[in-house]
């Protein structure tokens, strides 16, 4: 999108805002500041994950592949 599409999409929610109640546009304020959040968190994921990389030897995380590939191969057809 470019910037004159984008703009053209705000003023269209602004409109669409302007029908609402108080109330709703709370909600929509509150919802728009959760997806920011949400976004956010998901950019500082990287630098949180990169501190685990090399703390397990190889041994140990060839242990957690089996595990994990041991009881994905499970199957229990009475559960569903």
């Amino acid at each position: 999108m470019d910037r004159e599409e984008i703009n053209q999409e705000i003023s269209a929610i602004l409109t669409l805002l302007k029908q609402l109640p108080e109330e709703k546009i709370r909600e929509v304020r509150d919802f728009v500041t959760w997806v920011i959040e949400k976004r956010s968190e998901k950019k500082d994921m990287t630098p949180y994950f990169s501190q685990f990389a090399g703390i397990l030897s190889v041994e140990e995380a060839n242990r957690i592949k089996q595990a994990i590939e041991e009881g994905c191969e499970k199957n229990y057809p009475d559960e569903w």
